[in-house]
């Protein structure tokens, strides 16, 4: 996540510094995952050339 917070007319640096943590704190307070896959479920399969199986379970470990 990125976030870019800018502040104009700021009446002192510690004015402009706290509006910022307010803004940055809000955001990161916003923030959510989605997991896509339960851990451990198959996502595709893969082939292997010369290996000892011939295909192989991608996972998300």
């Amino acid at each position: 996540m990125r976030v870019i917070a800018v502040v104009f007319g700021a009446s002192t640096p510690k004015d402009r510094n706290a509006q910022v943590v307010k803004m940055l704190d809000y955001a990161f307070s916003q923030y959510t995952t989605h997991p896509l896959y339960k851990r451990g479920q198959d996502v595709a399969e893969v082939k292997v050339s010369k290996g000892k199986k011939e295909k192989h379970s991608a996972r998300d470990f």
